[in-house]
């Protein structure tokens, strides 16, 4: 799970997906708890054999959000670590 550190107490929050969203070439826009925005994207990931189904576009975009985690069926899911902290936010994206 992601951790992320508070700055004032020391505490540490965990960081949870929101909402996400498919686009097109296999890309993920994905919102965080912390507010964030990001952009993921997934084809480096697509010749894995955990995730090679999901190079059925109509499938890939059936993601949605489990347990604060994107999630594509019981057994696909992807790191919301690696989705934070590899994710481009959504302003440098666009830029």
């Amino acid at each position: 799970m992601n951790r992320k550190k508070h700055t004032e107490t020391g505490a540490k929050t965990i960081i949870t997906v929101t909402a996400v969203t498919a686009l097109s070439d296999y890309m993920l826009k994905v919102t965080f708890s912390s507010r964030e925005t990001k952009i993921f994207d997934f084809k480096p990931y697509l010749s894995a054999p955990v995730f090679n189904h999901l190079k059925d576009h109509g499938l890939f975009s059936k993601c949605y959000i489990s347990c604060g985690s994107v999630t594509w069926d019981d057994n696909t899911d992807i790191s919301t670590d690696l989705l934070y902290f590899e994710g481009i936010k959504l302003e440098d994206y666009y830029k």
